[in-house]
């Protein structure tokens, strides 16, 4: 069981380097909350995509040397379906806003705009502990655009917390959403 909101409040405003490797990276952040979670592995290889968040997505969505062992930890939804607290985001590859990919843990979707934590996404801060020249922004509640997204990967774990508590914005289909809309009851 991982509680999204105490681990949340304990790395917000915090570097996050897991791996000792290019500073503090994106997919540190993500792999501390997997970690945290299950005790999992984000993998990035093999795939095109080494060293690169899209290289989770890959790896998760392709029959890799390491799919088998990440699928014991995640399970990839794609990016059209609803995210859910705890989820980890991922970006695509050549995505407009995050060029080289990226991930983020999801604390609310909120459909075209999601409510993440996120690392390595906003200015740097040199004042704080952990700074590394080769990363930006530490770990920050960021509202990050949908746009570009592969698809979430939703850890194996029960996710406890306030933030698992939000209601999922429902999905209607054109037909419901006309009955919505009228404030007649769905049938």
């Amino acid at each position: 069981m991982a509680d999204l909101d105490a681990w949340a409040r304990n790395v917000a405003g915090r570097y996050i380097d897991v791996d000792n490797w290019a500073g503090n990276q994106c997919w540190d952040l993500s792999q501390e909350w997997l970690t945290v979670c299950n005790g999992g592995t984000l993998w990035t290889q093999p795939s095109n995509y080494p060293g690169l968040a899209a290289g989770s997505w890959e790896v998760a969505t392709q029959n890799t040397s390491n799919s088998d062992d990440l699928l014991r930890h995640v399970i990839a939804i794609p990016g059209t379906e609803q995210g859910l607290p705890g989820d980890l985001i991922i970006w695509a590859y050549g995505s407009a806003n995050y060029p080289i990919s990226h991930t983020a843990v999801l604390i609310e979707d909120r459909g075209p705009i999601l409510y993440t934590l996120s690392q390595n996404s906003s200015p740097a801060r040199a004042d704080l502990s952990g700074y590394s020249v080769e990363s930006s922004g530490p770990a920050i509640y960021q509202e990050l655009p949908r746009a570009g997204i592969l698809g979430f990967l939703r850890p194996r774990a029960t996710i406890t917390g306030h933030a698992s508590n939000i209601t999922p914005i429902p999905t209607y289909t054109a037909d419901q959403q006309f009955l919505v809309d009228l404030g007649l009851p769905l049938t």
